[in-house]
């Protein structure tokens, strides 16, 4: 518990300095302050990678054992030598982990090798040159971070390209150190790069949690929408995150909102990116500089805050978030992993009830897992499946709708295409009904399941059959 002043006139909160000495904040370090009610609030401290900090395990010093507690705590200060670049390496460090989608990346591990004083330095590839649009002609390239840059030589030798004049001057000035990770991004300049630095002491510190230690974490990361993630309906989770708890997501994931819905989406784990919000950004309006904060639970499933350019957030309910933890615990990941019969989203207002359970939060959104970033954006790849429910036996020919993710694949159709589905060898046609957006599998569904004696619960596989016409070819799962 840190005490604070409000100076009401100034709409400011003074008096912090030693609560930003003992976590060691630096700029572009980010407190999210969350108010719980009367004069309290939550903080949640965000590090230049875009995910929350490791908070220390030893408690604050109290006034009541008698040791001076404002002498201890703001002499708590970061002896580590720094760049006098840092500021500029900060700034580039937190906008590449919570702002930047750009697929034109180098990364570069920093070895002996590369720090050595000498002539050229293997730092780049043909491939590297051809990834960041590398004009070879011009000689030279500009490497930096903000206004500061420093004009490196291109050498080639038989194919190889390398660093020379200019190279250790910025690994020197930027405190580069073995170990150390560079991610080399294209700017809007002709062969000028920016670099996202990732510090190897702090990689080394950031490990998995084990056991119990991950359904106990609640650490939180925070991406800064712009147009390009607006537009295409994706976010790059920050890497520190994913290093993290990548072995423990799968391929789709839930976030619940205050407002008690529950979208679906689409996760990549070796992209690092999540798909399928386009739905959720139109529904909340949300803007070029909103930010979105992802709590992770454990199991896939987040609980998402939406802060709208003013730093408020849209959505805030402190009864609903802290109700929340129960609400996840008696939820299993299954209950919201099966294709949706519509999507139509629900509007229903907040209800009133005292106690919330995981029926009282309205399903609006799903989305089928993605193999890789590429599939999503060109649709190369036309397989799915479906866990079915009680709608696909109503014998009313609703069938089964094909995922929003390959319209590229159906928009084509023709109203009432006949799609072949092949289970067991057997072939069944049933028409494809494509309107817009959306398609199904209608009329024949009815006869096609019940024919094959499939179950409620059970989880069946579409295989795209190239090379014929429209055949899938359906398989089961144990």
């Amino acid at each position: 518990m840190w005490p604070a002043t409000f100076i009401k006139t100034s709409g400011t909160i003074e008096g912090l300095q030693c609560m930003i000495s003992f976590y060691g904040l630096k700029q572009y370090n980010l407190p999210l302050l969350q108010y719980t009610g009367g004069s309290h609030f939550n903080v949640h401290i965000f590090n230049c990678y875009a995910v929350e900090i490791e908070y220390p395990l030893h408690s604050i010093p109290s006034k009541k054992s008698g040791i001076q507690t404002e002498n201890l705590m703001c002499s708590n200060v970061n002896l580590i030598t720094k760049s006098k670049f840092e500021t500029e390496i900060l700034e580039v460090a937190l906008n590449f982990n919570a702002y930047n989608n750009s697929d034109e990346l180098w990364e570069v591990k920093i070895d002996n090798k590369n720090l050595e004083i000498k002539d050229l330095h293997q730092v780049l590839s043909k491939e590297a040159m051809g990834k960041l649009n590398i004009d070879k002609k011009v000689g030279y390239v500009d490497v930096g971070f903000v206004k500061n840059y420093w004009k490196i030589d291109l050498v080639e030798d038989n194919g190889i390209w390398s660093f020379g004049n200019g190279w250790n001057d910025f690994a020197r000035e930027s405190n580069l150190s073995e170990g150390d990770i560079c991610i080399f991004n294209n700017t809007n300049k002709k062969n000028s790069l920016r670099v996202a630095i990732f510090k190897l002491k702090d990689i080394s510190n950031w490990n998995p949690p084990k056991g119990d230690e991950l359904n106990k974490s609640r650490t939180c990361f925070l991406h800064i929408c712009n147009k390009d993630s607006l537009k295409k309906g994706e976010i790059v989770l920050p890497r520190m995150f994913m290093q993290k708890y990548e072995r423990k997501l799968g391929n789709a994931v839930k976030l619940w909102m205050a407002d008690r819905k529950v979208w679906i989406t689409a996760l990549c784990v070796k992209d690092k990116c999540m798909f399928g919000l386009q739905r959720l950004l139109n529904f909340y309006s949300i803007m070029p500089e909103s930010m979105m904060v992802f709590e992770y639970f454990g199991e896939s499933t987040f609980y998402l805050s939406i802060l709208g350019p003013n730093g408020v957030d849209i959505l805030y309910d402190q009864q609903n978030k802290l109700l929340l933890e129960e609400v996840v615990m008696e939820s299993t990941v299954q209950n919201y992993m099966s294709v949706s019969d519509s999507t139509e989203v629900h509007e229903e207002g907040i209800h009133g009830d005292e106690h919330i359970s995981s029926e009282d939060y309205d399903i609006v959104e799903e989305s089928l897992p993605i193999l890789s970033r590429e599939e999503n954006s060109e649709n190369k790849t036309e397989n799915f499946s479906v866990s079915l429910k009680n709608s696909h036996f109503d014998a009313k020919s609703h069938g089964v709708y094909i995922p929003r993710s390959l319209v590229n694949f159906y928009k084509k159709w023709r109203n009432q295409k006949t799609v072949t589905l092949s289970y067991q060898g057997k072939k069944c046609p049933i028409k494809g009904n494509a309107e817009g957006k959306r398609c199904r599998l209608g009329k024949g569904w009815s006869q096609f399941i019940s024919k094959n004696e499939f179950v409620v619960g059970q989880s069946i596989n579409f295989q795209y059959l190239p090379n014929k016409k429209i055949m899938f070819k359906v398989t089961t799962e144990i």
